[in-house]
């Protein structure tokens, strides 16, 4: 087994709940879009040849389509018992579980709302998981990176902002007007430890959310601040779809950069 720390129920129910209070607030096409995005990001880590045992994942399928939602959380506790790293649970067990459940739904073999309950128990899973995995510190470098949520044009803020933080020292590069997918790539080729996400307000909460989805299942070690037009009643959503801080304004968004630089784990 790996040296992460032990897999903690207690904060996967917090998780659970916060995505079952996700679920329950977004409208259908937007609960689509994120299941869809969390299916094929997880689905692309899973390794070319699973360790996983066939009868495992068709158990473990089993449990995040049940009633029952402590289901799959008990089997990732007796797996973990057995020796089975975290590591291993989430690319081998649920990244295979969740491109399994992606073919039942284009099969129709499972509802709409089935698989987004599956989908929103693999997305708390692996995000209890990895917080559990020890990361490398940041390096001494006031570095960042600065993106826009695709779709939006009015960059001018995240610019100047970018500006104002490299007269305070900080190293900034900016990536403005990328589409999500070609937001995504460029950022897994050379990922920042620390990322600011613009955002323009309720127009761009879907971009953001499902871009916050993609980050965090591709480069879990990345820490994301978001920042600019927020509405506070969407702090939450923001939190619970990977952003480790909310920034309502400049100092906030500076105050906050230095705080998670700062950290050696998240």
């Amino acid at each position: 087994m790996n040296a992460s720390d032990p897999f903690n129920p207690e904060q996967l129910d917090r998780v659970l709940n916060a995505v079952e209070g996700v679920r329950h607030k977004l409208p259908e096409g937007a609960l689509r879009a994120l299941a869809q995005e969390v299916i094929e990001r997880v689905a692309k880590q899973r390794p070319a040849t699973s360790v996983a045992p066939e009868g495992e994942i068709a158990t473990l399928c089993k449990a995040l389509l049940s009633d029952d939602r402590q289901a799959a959380a008990d089997f990732i506790l007796h797996a973990e018992a057995r020796g089975i790293g975290h590591d291993v649970l989430c690319l081998s067990y649920l990244a295979v579980a969740a491109s399994r459940l992606g073919a039942m739904w284009d099969r129709d073999e499972v509802s709409f709302l089935q698989v987004t309950v599956a989908v929103g128990r693999i997305y708390a899973l692996m995000r209890s998981l990895r917080r559990s995995m020890p990361l490398p510190p940041l390096n001494t470098g006031r570095s960042a990176t600065f993106v826009s949520v695709p779709g939006e044009d009015h960059t001018l803020g995240v610019a100047m902002a970018a500006e104002l933080l490299r007269t305070k020292g900080w190293d900034v590069h900016l990536l403005l007007g990328l589409g999500h997918n070609k937001l995504v790539d460029e950022l897994a080729a050379t990922p920042p430890r620390l990322l600011g996400i613009s955002t323009g307000g309720k127009r761009s909460l879907l971009s953001l959310t499902r871009l916050l989805v993609a980050l965090k299942i591709s480069m879990p070690e990345m820490r994301i601040l978001v920042c600019g037009q927020i509405d506070p009643a969407d702090v939450d959503l923001i939190g619970i779809s990977g952003a480790d801080s909310v920034a309502l304004s400049f100092d906030a968004a500076e105050a906050e950069m230095e705080r998670l630089a700062a950290l050696s784990t998240l």
